[in-house]
């Protein structure tokens, strides 16, 4: 239980971190509006966490069965692949880690899910990653994905969340010169803010998030596989197809490609996976400037964006069944 009891602490832990850094930001740049939806965005996510947290229960017994095992090595295959591929050859973040990600699903379904977690792990920079760095990354993640698996289930981003651990663990205890987990000086909303660009984010957002639902309801059957398509139609079509903007717009898409990973015990209906998904974009303009080059931080943010998704869905299910029982 001791064990289970740290992989949710990790969790609520390094969700607080990621808020604090992205409210550190706009309270810096006194963004008012932002400060104030970010403070929103935590406390909804923070009590959705908690929520989950209350009825999840682990199955852990002491032993370290041989699938556990799998799932932790698997990670560390997944990490190492993927940042391998990113260091030397031309594929992109984006597109490595779906190429792992198709990979896994293909070659061993069992443990398809946890090398693509360990792909987020991978797609750190390797500006800032050694190959020990990366593999230490990779075996903090792997520990908390085997001991947090009954936690936050069908919650899109949280294979992103657990490797986002791993690597801000790292980055920390190795005292990286230079690297700054926020960047002050990069005022984002007075460089490039423009709500047209917000908006084609969020659309771009809107979009992943439902069709990598889509593809997984209707034709593929599996996540793992629907959101590593998406992503690499995303991370090779549109920086051809836009060479302006197509290559940040791919990164948005597989971001928001992790919101709709989301069970549908969770979203219930189609609309809540455009709601997420647009969320992820949003959330992804406001974060450009932090956390930058760590592997995880997209997953993340997909995390973040469906548990506040729920927890609006929950308030206007709540306000909507009040409004309606109380008598006239």
């Amino acid at each position: 239980m001791a064990r289970t009891r740290i992989a949710i602490i990790s969790y609520i832990a390094i969700i607080i971190f990621f808020m604090l850094a992205m409210l550190i930001e706009h309270v810096f740049y006194k963004h008012m509006l932002v400060t104030v939806f970010t403070i929103l965005l935590s406390v909804i996510t923070i009590m959705q966490m908690l929520k989950f947290t209350k009825t999840a229960k682990s199955d852990f017994d002491g032993h370290v069965p041989l699938n556990r095992a799998l799932d932790f090595y698997s990670v560390v295959f997944g990490a190492l692949l993927t940042y391998w591929l990113v260091k030397y050859t031309p594929l992109s973040p984006v597109v490595a880690s779906s190429v792992v990600g198709i990979l896994g699903a293909f070659l061993y379904k069992k443990t398809a899910v946890a090398t693509f977690c360990g792909s987020f792990v991978g797609m750190s920079s390797p500006e800032l990653f050694s190959t020990i760095d990366l593999t230490i990354a990779a075996a903090i993640s792997g520990v908390l994905f085997v001991e947090g698996k009954p936690f936050f289930s069908g919650v899109g981003g949280k294979l992103g969340t657990t490797a986002f651990f791993g690597n801000v663990v790292v980055i920390l205890f190795k005292s990286t010169p230079n690297y700054q987990f926020v960047n002050l000086r990069f005022d984002i909303i007075h460089r490039i803010f423009d709500w047209k660009l917000i908006l084609v984010y969020m659309f771009w957002g809107a979009i992943a998030s439902y069709l990598t639902y889509w593809f997984s309801k209707k034709w593929l059957h599996n996540i793992v596989l629907s959101s590593s398509l998406v992503g690499l139609a995303g991370g090779l079509i549109l920086p051809a197809a836009m060479p302006h903007s197509g290559y940040i717009i791919a990164i948005v898409v597989y971001c928001a490609s992790f919101a709709g990973m989301t069970g549908a015990t969770r979203f219930k209906k189609g609309h809540l996976f455009l709601v997420a998904g647009a969320i992820s974009g949003l959330i992804f303009f406001n974060t450009i400037p932090i956390f930058v080059g760590l592997g995880g931080k997209l997953g993340t943010i997909g995390f973040v964006s469906s548990l506040f998704t729920l927890g609006l869905a929950h308030m206007y299910r709540y306000f909507y069944t009040l409004r309606h029982s109380t008598p006239n």
